[in-house]
């Protein structure tokens, strides 16, 4: 029952007419009510520990092959390399000038002691190397002649490097060739000296 109050007309205040009765028994849940807005966010928590080392993921993939890089500066000077060996021999240079003339020699011997001899002798090509042919005179002289040789071609200088006297003697002249290919050449020769 409620309380209940009047105003004394005495003093002009609120009395109590009666006394509160005794609590009635609870009554029923009334239904929920609509839930209220969220509240705003709490602060931030302290930094938890470290957890432990996951396990390695698997390797990735490649990457593009990056730009060149610039260029590096330019090293020392190198030793200097050990000489070559020495080139080929180079063609036959051109035909001198003609010579002024000789003074005249001394007076010949007019016996018949003096005998000459002349021939042509061909000598095998050698491919590069050196091969000889030998002539004989037709006579012996009684000493050691002299003598004198050159080749019969038109390739001197060239295939045919060179053309000598290989040997010479009292009875026979040997001339020696060196040519760059298998070809024969022809050596023209002359000696002269005494018989007697």
């Amino acid at each position: 029952m409620p309380i209940l109050y009047y105003r004394d007309p005495a003093d002009e205040q609120w009395k109590q007419l009666n006394e509160r009765g005794p609590t009635g028994p609870v009554g029923p849940t009334g239904p929920q009510g609509a839930t209220g807005d969220t509240g705003p966010t709490g602060p931030t928590g302290a930094t938890g520990l470290t957890g432990l080392t996951g396990p390695t993921g698997p390797t990735g993939t490649k990457g593009n092959t990056g730009g060149t890089g610039a260029t590096g500066p330019t090293g020392p000077k190198g030793a200097t390399g050990s000489t070559g060996a020495q080139g080929p021999t180079g063609p036959r240079g051109q035909t001198g000038n003609t010579g002024a003339q000789g003074p005249t020699g001394a007076d010949g011997d007019a016996s018949d002691r003096w005998r000459m001899a002349r021939g042509s002798t061909y000598v095998a090509g050698g491919s590069g190397t050196y091969k000889t042919a030998s002539a004989g005179y037709g006579f012996n002289y009684a000493s050691t002649p002299d003598a004198v040789c050159t080749g019969n071609t038109t390739v001197m200088g060239q295939t045919v490097k060179g053309v000598s006297i290989d040997t010479l003697n009292t009875s026979s002249i040997t001339c020696c060739v060196l040519r760059t290919n298998s070809t024969g050449t022809y050596v023209d020769w002359v000696s002269w000296g005494v018989v007697y």
